[in-house]
């Protein structure tokens, strides 16, 4: 049985490696340059745990994080400009990572997200092609 929490500082290694290996396995595997490292993933990770229109969703079975969803709360550039809470990473099993997005989306409408969505990346390995599929949901 796994635990849903709000992922803490002694998470991030472990949401990093999950995130960078992730990418590995679609094509965006052919567009990570030198910058698309761990060091880079477990600080862009420790600056959204600091961030306050952030939030991290872990499930962990013991001091283990399984599953993780990292969203962000926003606002449309368009008419009618809605408040949204979009994903920007997440990983691992489906029944654990849709509780931790599950979370999230929870998580945006108390701050008054009316809409939200998520991206899962096709696995892939075309250089020249990235294929993504953007799920939007009204709240």
């Amino acid at each position: 049985m796994t635990t849903l929490r709000l992922a803490q500082h002694s998470d991030i290694p472990q949401v990093a490696e999950m995130m960078f290996q992730l990418k590995s396995t679609t094509g965006w595997s052919h567009a990570q340059h030198p910058g698309y490292n761990l060091p880079a993933i477990t600080q862009f990770i420790a600056e959204r745990l600091l961030d306050e229109s952030s939030v991290v969703y872990v499930c962990s079975s013991g001091s283990d994080v399984v599953a993780f969803c990292g969203c962000r709360l926003g606002q449309l550039p368009w008419p009618p400009y809605l408040i949204t809470i979009g994903e920007w990473g997440w990983a691992g099993p489906a029944r654990e990572s849709v509780r931790c997005w599950r979370a999230c989306v929870q998580w945006g409408q108390r701050r008054g997200a009316g809409c939200a969505y998520r991206v899962s990346a096709q696995p892939g390995k075309k250089r020249t092609r990235i294929t993504e599929t953007v799920t939007w949901e009204v709240l």
